[in-house]
Order: structure tokens, then C-alpha cells, then sequence
């Protein structure tokens, strides 16, 4: 397979397809993988499956979801049900091609592949590695103690309530975590992370954001080096920004 792959938002997936090995290949066979939370297509769980089953003879097709690897799209709009469509995605684009698909899911991959199952009769067999159960202790371990009940920092709250004068319908809510906020029904657009907050701005305007202040950094809520490409962290010291770079991420201007 050598075509491009794209979720419904248009993000192309990364993948790579393996053949199997021609001396005793089952064409009619394909094995999709989907690896877990802060992953991707390489990790060595889904690399050492894709060699023993191209050993076997089977093909294979594994891929990263959107936002993570060199998948496009924001790590930090990753939800189950994003990730659950991009396996459909991917389902969609090979299921012309082979009579029996069956989908192998690495942790959160596996709990992906369960929901996709449910709704999705082209998919012959499942397979969960390590398959997350307990979504709470997960995040406890992924993310530190405060990801399930964290508290709210008083200065984000006062921010918050000074932000609801222009914007009634702001919430606070979180986000791997972390406190956020997001208008009724949307998704987050504001974060309080290390004593700063973080804005969803746009890849563009968070270039700009860095140029003009050198004490912004990329907003890496997990700590794993996959900063979220549309969101930039201004430190305290700068926070006469705050409320003019809030009503752009809340598109209140």
C-alpha cells in the first residue's frame, strides 16, 4: 500500500505496511496495529509484533493516530472516539484489498480497537495488548497524582472568573490533568500548567508568540517531550498578555 491515509478532519495517518514473508503468505490477511497513550507506530511492541507476524506470512499495517509520531494533528485533541474514527480510517483504506482484517491494540490501542469492534463488522479478530481497564489509574501513573482530582490553582480560578465577564459560558474543566478551561461544549482552549498559562493559539501564531516572547515555551502537559504543536506556555512575568492572548484562543476578538 502506498496511498495516503486521512482521518475525516484530513489529517494524514503515518503508517507503514509490511508484506509477509512470500514463502508462506495468506493474502486474504491483514493485521492493523495501534499503540497506546504518548506512543507511536515504532515503539518496539508494535515493531517486534509486525516482524514475528511478517515471519508467518502475514501482512501488516501499522500506524500512528493523529497527533502522535509523524501523524498531522494536535496530540492534545486526542480522544478514544477521535482515535476509534481514525481506525476506521484506516480500516476504510485497506479493507478493498484483503477479505479478513484483524487489529492488534497496544494499551489505549486496545481499548480503541473494543469500541471500533462494536460498530465495525469488517474487523475478523481483535487483539488487546495490555489493554487499558482502569482509565483513572492510568492516568494517575501516565500523569502523576493530580490527573484524576487535580486542584485548582487560585490564579487560574481568578483568571477564569475575571475571563467570564466577556465569555458567561467559560468552564473549567481538565485536560490530562491539568486545569483548563473551554467555552459550553467546546473543546479546551486555555491551561494553567508550572505557574503559567497555556493557549491554544494555532501552529502559525505560536511561532509568532515565541518570536515576540522569548520566555514562551511549548505546552508539554504530559512532560514526555510531545509538546502540543498548537498551544503555547507564557510564563508569569508576562501575564499583562494573558487576557488579550485568552480572547484569541476563546475568539472573542
Amino acid at each position: 500500500m502506498n496511498q495516503t491515509i486521512k482521518n475525516s478532519q484530513g489529517e494524514a495517518l503515518d503508517y507503514t505496511f509490511l508484506p509477509g514473508n512470500e514463502k508462506c503468505r495468506d493474502e486474504n490477511w491483514l493485521v492493523i496495529l495501534g499503540h497506546g497513550v504518548t506512543g507511536d507506530k515504532d515503539r518496539p511492541v508494535i515493531t517486534d509484533t509486525v516482524k514475528a507476524l511478517r515471519d508467518v506470512g502475514i501482512d501488516t499495517l501499522a500506524f500512528s493516530f493523529a497527533g502522535n509520531g509523524a501523524s498531522e494533528g494536535d496530540f492534545g485533541a486526542a480522544t478514544i472516539s477521535k482515535e476509534v474514527e481514525d481506525l476506521g480510517a484506516v480500516i476504510d483504506a485497506a479493507s478493498h484489498r484483503y477479505t479478513k482484517i484483524a487489529y492488534i491494540g497496544h494499551s489505549m490501542g486496545g481499548a480503541v480497537g473494543l469500541s471500533r469492534v462494536a460498530q465495525d463488522v469488517r474487523i475478523n479478530a481483535l487483539i488487546s495488548i495490555a489493554g487499558m481497564i482502569d482509565t483513572k489509574a492510568f492516568a494517575t501513573t501516565e500523569f502523576g497524582d493530580g490527573a484524576v482530582m487535580a486542584a485548582i490553582p487560585q490564579v487560574f480560578a481568578e483568571f477564569i472568573e475575571e475571563m467570564r465577564v466577556e465569555a458567561p459560558s467559560l468552564e473549567i474543566t481538565q485536560m490530562f490533568g491539568k486545569p483548563c478551561a473551554k467555552l459550553g461544549g467546546g473543546k479546551p482552549e486555555l491551561s494553567f500548567f508550572q505557574d503559567s498559562m497555556a493557549f491554544k493559539l494555532g501552529a502559525t501564531r505560536v511561532q509568532e508568540i515565541y518570536a515576540s516572547h522569548p520566555e514562551a515555551v511549548p505546552f508539554d502537559p504530559s512532560g514526555k517531550g510531545r509538546p502540543f504543536k498548537d498551544w503555547v506556555q507564557v510564563p508569569e512575568g508576562i501575564d499583562t498578555d494573558w487576557h488579550a492572548l485568552a480572547r484569541e484562543a476563546l475568539g472573542l476578538r
